[in-house]
């Protein structure tokens, strides 16, 4: 496969962000784009060079000159387009939220194991090259066994009901677009559902959750404290704590230069890692490598840790009171 022929559904923010990032990879191309409506696919064709339009998912999935399709559009829509480009043949890296819901994510993932096709959730964080060392320092055992995870991931934005962050009709909310970070965080360093759950969510006027604090409970006692918020600006920092130290990520962790390494206070090695682009970059070369190699999930996000992320965010979600419509 000389070049990767990239088709993107969607044309918003990310879609866009995610064409300049291909545009770093000598082996990518942006083949297609896919949007609801003509003008705006031909706005983004022209400003990304992409020779190929499409006004619906079915037909960018049916689409020969393309490889795989790289899902940006509203949480709402994941679940039916990511079982249009399958049920097409077609692989595909989807944005997160994967789904709105552990029921959807199953059934997608069922559909992508059957037909043997690559399916990956962007789940943006995992692939920087900072959290594959804090993931590599934690399973090396240098912190001996963990003791806690905590991890912010809070901002402020006006309450716009139409905007799909505040949106039920879109998946709004800031667990799905926001707290699905720290809680891959926890999964990624423990992979086990666990053994107790504990959330509070302020809910916004068009009642989705605006600010949540969370509580997962795993065994031997090890606890992940995580807050997300899109009222509340704070600290966005994470800390990794085990009997023997600390792994601190002290700015923007989900979007990382730097990971220090504590033992007994000290500092005793860091990793300092100049961001490529705007970090997408990373997501995509990873899909490319699984592609040619004929790999169909990827082991830096396996298809199993987004499911449990789905089913950890659908308990923290029940006793809040709200469903997504349709579910």
């Amino acid at each position: 496969m000389k070049h990767v022929r990239w088709g993107l559904l969607g044309t918003g923010g990310i879609a866009k962000v995610f064409a300049d990032e291909l545009a770093l990879l000598p082996q990518a191309r942006v083949q297609a784009v896919g949007s609801r409506t003509k003008e705006k696919a031909d706005a983004f064709a022209r400003e990304f060079n992409v020779p190929r339009t499409h006004t619906s998912c079915q037909s960018l999935a049916d689409d020969p000159e393309v490889d795989i399709i790289y899902i940006a559009t509203p949480h709402s829509g994941h679940y039916t387009e990511m079982l249009t480009c399958l049920r097409a043949g077609k692989p595909v890296l989807c944005e997160k939220a994967f789904t709105l819901n552990a029921r959807q994510a199953g059934e997608v993932v069922e559909l992508a194991r059957a037909k043997k096709l690559f399916l990956m959730e962007a789940m943006w964080m995992r692939f920087f090259p900072v959290i594959r060392v804090v993931r590599d320092w934690v399973r090396s055992g240098r912190l001996g066994n963990l003791t806690g995870i905590k991890a912010s991931f809070c901002g402020h934005m006006d309450f716009k009901p139409e905007h799909r962050m505040f949106n039920p009709a879109l998946g709004g909310g800031v667990l799905l677009d926001l707290g699905v970070y720290p809680i891959s965080l926890a999964n990624m360093l423990l992979p086990d559902f666990p053994v107790e759950l504990k959330g509070t969510a302020e809910l916004a006027p068009s009642g989705v959750d605006q600010a949540d604090e969370l509580i997962l409970r795993y065994g031997q006692g090890v606890v992940a404290e995580l807050t997300c918020s899109i009222i509340k600006s704070r600290r966005r920092t994470a800390c990794i704590s085990g009997e023997l130290g600390e792994i601190v990520i002290p700015h923007e962790w989900y979007y990382p230069g730097r990971a220090d390494l504590r033992i007994n206070g000290r500092r005793v090695e860091s990793c300092r890692m100049k961001i490529k682009g705007r970090g997408y970059f990373y997501e995509a070369l990873e899909a490319m490598r699984c592609l040619r190699e004929g790999l169909i999930e990827s082991p830096i996000m396996p298809l199993d840790d987004t499911l449990t992320v789905m089913r950890i965010m659908d308990a923290l979600r029940a006793p809040w009171g709200f469903r997504y419509p349709g579910e």
